[in-house]
């Protein structure tokens, strides 16, 4: 066996090999088939000093197999790579799962303040990081929250001027014209419909020549029969 040669348990020929090989006796053929076997257990190359026609053939089924090799072995090693990366992630979860604590001191050591242990006096810092997750993914979504405006449908708009006593038409205007600008306050984006229809409110009487009807002053039914 050469040195250095890895012994391997396949090998491929193609058929582009084979039909290269039509013109040869069967027993020409067995015999490259079981020297190119003998290549890939042993890696001891074939002589074929007085056979051009076969040394050729074989410079093209040795330069396949060559890279065949290369193949496997880059393939191998990627798979190694990605297997360390994988143990060393869970050996540091593994071992971030629990840490040994140096005292239960309620007040802390040198000033350090004390971290939740569970019932065997072990840091869970998986329960710590989470807890720390949920407070920023809170803060984030109350934030965005703030930051998202949705623009009222026309029933929201007029059941909030009812409870404040003004006609469902005064609520239709509002919608109407916000709907017209975009829901903007000057040339800002709005950010509370309700307190921009509260200023509606108190300039809609200005609007109309000093006086707004609301519902609370309209006609009884009864008024109209007297």
């Amino acid at each position: 066996m050469e040195q250095g040669h890895k012994p391997r348990t396949s090998m491929i020929l193609l058929l582009e090999h084979v039909h290269a090989m039509d013109e040869v006796t069967d027993e020409e053929f067995g015999a490259f088939v079981r020297n190119y076997a003998q290549y890939v257990e042993t890696g001891i190359e074939p002589a074929y000093d007085d056979d051009r026609a076969m040394r050729m053939l074989w410079k093209v089924v040795k330069a396949f197999d060559d890279m065949n090799v290369q193949k496997m072995e880059e393939r191998d090693k990627r798979r190694r790579e990605a297997n360390k990366k994988n143990i060393s992630k869970r050996w540091n979860d593994k071992k971030y799962e629990s840490i040994p604590m140096v005292s239960q001191d309620t007040n802390g050591i040198n000033g350090i303040p004390n971290i939740p242990t569970d019932t065997n006096g072990n840091l869970s810092v998986s329960d710590s990081v989470s807890e720390s997750d949920k407070k920023e993914k809170c803060e984030k979504k109350n934030t965005n929250e703030v930051k998202r405006f949705k623009a009222p449908t026309v029933e929201q708009a007029r059941e909030y001027f009812s409870e404040k006593g003004y006609m469902e038409s005064e609520a239709e205007r509002f919608v109407d014209h916000f709907t017209a600008n975009g829901w903007k306050v000057g040339k800002s984006p709005m950010k509370d419909w309700k307190a921009a229809a509260r200023n509606w409110m108190r300039n809609v009487k200005d609007w109309n020549g000093g006086y707004q009807q609301t519902m609370a002053e309209l006609p009884d039914e009864g008024d109209f029969l007297r």
